[in-house]
């Protein structure tokens, strides 16, 4: 009984250490450089990143999913701003949150996260010193949302079908596979260049849609996959460019001590719920996103032309996935007969 105890003391000791140790560092700093002032011009950022942390730890949409349209449309930051931030609180949150994740040995899908993550690297940088400087900052909150919402809808009508059993773990991958995954991180890559998260929802909607793995594997894997993304985006933006300031650090600093707790709680919680439920949780803050975009966001005409004819292809790609899927699923049915 006595070592019981004590395995669980340590146990406790090593699940609270990553987010006590941040804590730390960021108090010595604060109480060094007397930065606490800063609560009250920013306080209001950190009470957003409070459910913007859980929502990172227990969905596929990253803490940018929240602190991205939050802070463009309610806050008016400047939408490189708002993405810079982003990578750089996801670094921290959803970094401890990975570590969380692979403490408790909650089920990830580890060949996804190494193949997504070649792709999510050249598509970081080829987003971050190419594309993203060329497109305007308004179309950066309408193309989240359409990501975003052609999942949403994609994922509500495969959810559909009752009593749909969902893999516990990736399948064997073939070298098509392979490719597909490296793909989905390059241009989720891109995505996450813009608007400081993507990759985690563009590789969750492919392992749930195209490879049938579980929404509760599949959410811990993309925590993890984008805790690493986002690490490297910080890195180039804080040796490469000019969008680190020191409002940016503000804000971080606000928002550090709030995001080191949430986004484990949210991780914890994300092995605890039911996958429907899961899924539910996601549709909805889907459907937020995409409400309150149509309601702050101003489309100029070459956007409301754009914007429903990229929602159409993102669906019908999403349901082509599913397509596919059904398709790879009855060759092994076969094949196991």
């Amino acid at each position: 009984m006595q070592i019981d105890r004590s395995v669980k003391f340590w146990q406790q000791i090593f699940y609270y250490s990553p987010a006590s140790i941040v804590a730390g560092i960021w108090a010595i700093y604060m109480i060094a450089a007397d930065r606490f002032f800063i609560f009250g011009h920013y306080g209001s950022l950190s009470l957003t990143m409070v459910f913007g942390s859980f929502i990172a730890g227990i969905t596929s949409e990253g803490g940018g999913a929240v602190a991205f349209p939050v802070f463009t449309k309610l806050f008016h930051i400047p939408p490189n701003m708002a993405r810079t931030f982003g990578l750089a609180i996801q670094t921290v949150g959803m970094g401890v949150a990975a570590v969380t994740i692979l403490n408790q040995k909650i089920p990830i899908a580890g060949k996804a996260i190494v193949f997504a993550s070649v792709g999510g690297l050249a598509g970081i940088i080829f987003g971050t010193f190419v594309f993203s400087p060329i497109l305007p900052a308004a179309y950066n909150k309408i193309i989240f949302t359409v990501l975003a919402c052609g999942f949403g809808v994609a994922l509500f009508m495969d959810n559909r079908a009752p009593k749909r059993r969902r893999l516990e773990e990736l399948p064997s991958l073939e070298r098509s596979d392979i490719l597909v995954l490296i793909t989905a991180g390059i241009v989720g890559g891109v995505f996450t260049s813009i608007v400081g998260t993507g990759i985690d929802i563009v590789t969750f909607s492919i392992l749930v849609m195209l490879f049938n793995l579980s929404e509760k594997v599949a959410t811990p894997t993309s925590v993890v996959l984008m805790a690493i993304n986002s690490a490297f985006g910080f890195f180039l933006h804080f040796f490469f460019t000019d969008e680190l300031n020191s409002l940016v650090l503000d804000y971080w600093l606000c928002c550090v001590p709030v995001v080191i707790f949430g986004a484990p709680l949210g991780a914890i919680a994300c092995a605890k719920i039911s996958r429907r439920v899961l899924v539910n949780i996601l549709l909805t803050l889907i459907a937020v996103e995409f409400a309150t975009t149509l309601l702050l966001v101003q489309f100029d005409v070459y956007a409301k032309i754009a914007t429903p004819l990229i929602l159409i292809i993102t669906i019908l790609f999403f349901m082509r996935l599913n397509m596919i899927r059904e398709r790879r699923q009855q060759r092994l049915r076969f094949a196991q007969e």
